[in-house]
């Protein structure tokens, strides 16, 4: 990991000023690097993956509430399409897609998915008829 200063596209958002930001390079030697995947096999990985500080899906979706909020500006279409292929994965809407916080808010089968443990998720997402099925209520 390495801290960088990173600046906008839109100057005036953060006065011209750099944003520093953690950066974190993946390489061979770490022993989940997963090498140059597709997008559809990147959802899949973020979808079904849990660690020590939480669901890889609440970090994924936080970091695109925190890009739609505060660097709406910035084009990310790598993010983007990750988020929408994640939201199509566990049955969410993608066409207006809710932030993190409305989702554990109003969702109970979301919250019962990032909330469990690395077994029980795969175990929920594992059926793509199943979710299929069950449509969740978030869309707006």
């Amino acid at each position: 990991m390495k801290m960088l200063p990173v600046y906008s596209k839109d100057s005036a958002a953060f006065h011209g000023k750099p944003i520093p930001a953690i950066i974190y390079y993946a390489t061979p030697h770490n022993p989940n690097y997963t090498g140059d995947e597709g997008e559809e096999k990147i959802a899949k990985i973020i979808a079904t993956s849990h660690g020590v500080s939480g669901h890889n899906i609440e970090y994924l979706f936080r970091l695109v509430d925190f890009m739609r909020e505060s660097l709406p500006n910035e084009s990310e279409p790598h993010l983007y399409t990750l988020d929408s292929l994640v939201r199509t994965k566990v049955g969410l809407c993608c066409k207006t897609p809710l932030s993190w916080r409305l989702l554990l808010q109003c969702d109970d089968r979301f919250r019962r998915i990032v909330g469990s443990g690395k077994e029980n998720v795969r175990r929920t997402l594992s059926s793509e008829d199943e979710q299929k099925k069950s449509s969740m209520a978030v869309c707006t």
